[in-house]
């Protein structure tokens, strides 16, 4: 067997089992933790852990391929096609296993004990099976910047594959399955034609189980949720469906949507609806399955818009929908259409006389996007003169720890810009109120449009909403948050979104909901972290041998991409939102750059330390206004940073070419970093920060290089 023709094969392969399996095991990790992001960071930094140190294992030595190395690495891909769907039934398991029912957060123990070994042992094969090869492939002249390429163009597919299955209907075990088997695959062609039935099993076992994915998704699904009806992932979650005792529950990402028998839609929708004096038009935007609209259609509108943007998910959440709603949404007057609620506010023509929105709480970036300034003023727009906008909070009923009166804060302000009148309504389910008019500060007028809209209810009653109407915490409420000192939440800096982290996190230390100045400690913990990275390329760039110039340059080049793709696709997700074949598309000209730029042959450093700058500050230029953003130009600036980088990755490569494996984990450990920064610093400070730190870090690395290296 030639060596050289394996090695190509197997670079590809490697990155595309690679970065499918690590979207697919993400996406089971968010599951377990509820919904909650911040599990999304320990799993990449575990991941990235493992990748470096099994890229370190192999040592800096290169020798000739011989027919001990190939087996080795076609048992590595062949752990890697069994180390994969093993992680992800552990983190299924994680709710049994912790004797915790549906619907309640994992302790924190858990879901690290589970998060660490699920993600790192992939991680450390993956990192190790990259080294090796390309260590094979420098041997027969493929520089190291060409084994990086041909990595990346595999996780370009992998990458854009993982995006479009789910789109197209297939679950997340599907994509965990169809990586299992792409990497057992590629161990089986790197072998002998007379000795690839032998490595064979493994993958025709994974690759014959895609078609019952959906049962057997089934199946692991009732280990966690017992009385599971059916269970679906989306583009845009995962929606699992339970009955038992005529109580019907729909789950989102693991955590409580809704269920069949509470109140919450009669509290919510009669307190929006009587702040109006006549709701002809009313737009709801998400909600269609709680039993909102059979509440709001008694208040007698000529037309209600429900705008929902995940239909599957909707299918599938009207199993269990409240008594009426398949009902109330055929009736006439009533129309469901499926968009991103920004996108229809921005592009309708209708205006309302009532907006409700119960869109989920800002804890994503994509769900803050509809918290900002500007998504208020779009929805002033849309408002009649005099029309009301009801935003449902997720919030104590009575006292609110400094951290949520923070996000509050923050909020008001937002509101108070393009509306006149705010007001906050306490509750069990608090609602944000805003007007261009004056809002009822007593509960006379909304009672007697009560009475004469003949209002028919279950636990809500005219004596329970005066006293909510009336309320005395509201204005007490209203003058605490006016108080606070938080800047209010915007495109460009979407702070509730950690703050809402931080809130899901203080369930697991709940001394962090006392905390009274997170966003400035947040910020000093990204300029101490910026600051130490700074220092860091420093003490490895200046005057220093050319493996640790090398090594100053692969780590620029994986904190650099890092920062800018992730500032990038934030501002891309303020305006124009989550839309999975939008992403993918994006995520793949970052990768297609990657692999371009790695394939480069720039001698000197210098040119492309200058040009990162330049396109660093285009790119915060870029940022700063995203809801002025075109798609084209964030597909330009990917594209670009991905090559730039690449090609850095590329150039290190050839000033110490006998380092492919501590090179690779200074580009992991300068990857990890970015996105450490990316997620602690970007939404506190601003999203343009992180462009601009790239910047200060590529000039600091032009100016106090080795004037050989890197001056040219």
């Amino acid at each position: 067997m030639r060596p050289g023709p394996s090695a190509r094969l197997a670079l590809p392969a490697l990155g595309w089992a690679s970065l499918q399996a690590q979207v697919g095991l993400l996406r089971e990790l968010l599951v377990a933790a509820s919904g909650n992001e911040l599990a999304l960071f320990p799993g990449l930094a575990c991941w990235m852990t493992g990748t470096a140190l099994g890229a370190l294992a192999t040592g800096p030595s290169l020798r000739l391929p011989r027919l001990r190395t190939w087996t080795a690495v076609r048992l590595g891909l062949l752990g890697l096609a069994l180390a994969v769907p093993a992680a992800a039934l552990l983190l299924r398991l994680l709710r049994p296993l912790a004797a915790e029912p549906p619907g309640v957060l994992l302790p924190l123990g858990v879901l690290a004990l589970g998060t660490a070994p699920a993600f790192a042992l992939p991680g450390l094969l993956s990192g190790w099976l990259f080294a090796r090869t390309a260590a094979c492939a420098a041997v027969q002249g493929t520089p190291l910047g060409t084994a990086y390429g041909l990595e990346s163009l595999g996780g370009l597919a992998g990458g854009l594959l993982a995006t479009v299955l789910p789109a197209a209907g297939l679950d997340t075990l599907s994509v965990i399955l169809g990586a299992a088997g792409l990497a057992g695959l590629a161990a089986a062609m790197l072998a002998d034609g007379a000795g690839r039935a032998a490595w064979l099993p493994v993958p025709l076992l994974l690759l014959g189980a895609l078609p019952f994915s959906h049962r057997l998704d089934l199946r692991l699904s009732r280990i966690a949720l017992p009385a599971l009806v059916d269970v679906r992932d989306t583009p845009y979650g995962r929606v699992a469906v339970t009955s038992r005792l005529g109580q019907s529950a729909v789950f989102l990402d693991g955590a409580l949507a809704f269920e069949n028998q509470g109140t919450a839609a009669e509290e919510t929708a009669h307190a929006a609806a009587l702040m109006v004096e006549r709701p002809r038009r009313i737009l709801l935007l998400g909600g269609a399955a709680e039993g909102l609209l059979p509440e709001l259609l008694q208040h007698h509108p000529a037309q209600v818009d429900c705008v929902e943007l995940d239909s599957g998910g909707l299918e599938l959440a009207l199993l269990a929908a409240p008594a009426g709603t398949r009902e109330a949404l055929g009736a006439p007057g009533v129309r469901l259409l499926r968009a991103d609620p920004r996108r229809f506010l921005e592009t309708a023509r209708e205006r309302y006389d009532l907006i409700l929105s119960v869109l989920p709480e800002p804890r994503t970036s994509a769900s803050n996007r509809m918290w900002t300034r500007e998504a208020f003023e779009a929805f002033r727009r849309r408002l009649r003169p005099g029309g009301v906008l009801a935003l449902r909070l997720q919030a104590p009923e009575n006292l609110w720890p400094p951290l949520e009166r923070q996000r509050g804060a923050s909020l008001l302000r937002a509101l108070r810009g393009p509306f006149r009148t705010v007001r906050l309504l306490p509750g069990a389910a608090p609602l944000l109120l805003a007007s261009d008019g004056p809002l009822p500060r007593d509960a006379t007028l909304p009672l007697a449009r009560w009475r004469t809209r003949g209002l028919h209810t279950r636990a809500v009653s005219e004596a329970s909403m005066a006293w909510r109407l009336q309320d005395p915490r509201g204005p007490e409420l209203e003058t605490a948050l006016q108080a606070e000192s938080v800047p209010s939440n915007e495109d460009a800096r979407p702070i509730c979104h950690p703050l809402t982290l931080a809130l899901g996190l203080s369930r697991f230390a709940p001394r962090l909901s006392s905390a009274s100045r997170l966003p400035a400690r947040a910020w000093m913990a990204a300029a101490i972290l910026a600051l130490c990275a700074a220092a860091g390329l420093a003490g490895l760039a200046l005057r220093a041998p050319a493996q640790r110039e090398a090594l100053a340059l692969a780590a620029l080049a994986g904190a650099g991409g890092m920062l800018l793709q992730a500032s990038l696709l934030l501002a891309f997700q303020a305006r124009h939102g989550v839309l999975y074949q939008d992403l993918g598309l994006l995520l793949t000209l970052f990768m297609g750059g990657m692999a371009g730029g790695a394939a480069l042959r720039t001698p000197r450093p210098g040119p492309l330390l200058a040009g990162l700058a330049g396109l660093a500050l285009a790119s915060a230029l870029a940022v700063s206004h995203p809801a002025r953003l075109p798609w084209a130009l964030v597909a330009g600036l990917l594209a670009l940073s991905g090559a730039t980088g690449g090609a850095l990755f590329g150039t290190a490569g050839r000033l110490a070419p006998a380092g492919s494996g501590p090179l690779y984990a200074a580009d992991l450990a300068g990857g990890c970093a970015g996105a450490l920064l990316a997620g602690l610093g970007l939404p506190f400070v601003s999203l343009p920060a992180g462009p601009l730190l790239v910047a200060g870090l590529a000039l600091e690395a032009l100016l106090l290089g080795r004037p050989a290296r890197l001056r040219g």
